[in-house]
């Protein structure tokens, strides 16, 4: 059946790579800020989609979270916000929930990007608490920004 015309529809700006986990996040454990690739928003979206591509060392224990949080970049001329931790979690964007698979694909839809201006920078990381290890080298987080349109 085909959307009515008006009907609003999601767009996909184009999926790029965010971290590129070369280094392994223990369970518990908050991913690299060396295996950040910083992202500007230049689309200027409300919403992405994120998807998780992992490889645990062990089977990580069923449905239990990878977080996902955003810094921002240059938020006041070159100064940015501080880096997502244990005591600091400004900006949860939402949770990849794992199966016990020791290889996966997981994707979080619909998570809001917190922008603060034109062109916000990003830099995005991971809080890993699967049970398992995210084997360095193994894993990779990619952002797919999007936003709406009117069908034809």
């Amino acid at each position: 059946m085909a959307l009515a015309t008006g009907t609003s529809v999601e767009t996909f700006g184009g999926s790029v790579q965010v971290i590129t986990g070369a280094t392994q996040v223990v369970d518990d454990a908050f991913s690299a800020q060396g295996d950040c690739v910083a992202w500007t928003n230049s689309q200027n979206a409300s919403f992405a989609s994120f998807l998780l591509t992992a490889i645990f060392a062990s089977a990580p224990t069923v449905n239990t979270p990878v977080n996902l949080y955003a810094r921002l970049i240059n938020i006041s001329g070159t100064d940015d916000e501080s880096i997502p931790s244990t005591t600091y979690q400004a900006h949860f964007l939402g949770s990849l929930i794992v199966s016990a698979a020791t290889t996966q694909w997981v994707m979080l839809a619909d998570a809001p990007l917190p922008n603060g201006q034109d062109a916000q920078q990003f830099e995005f990381f991971i809080e890993n608490k699967s049970g398992q290890t995210l084997t360095a080298a193994t894993w990779n987080l990619a952002i797919n920004p999007k936003g709406f349109t009117v069908a034809a």
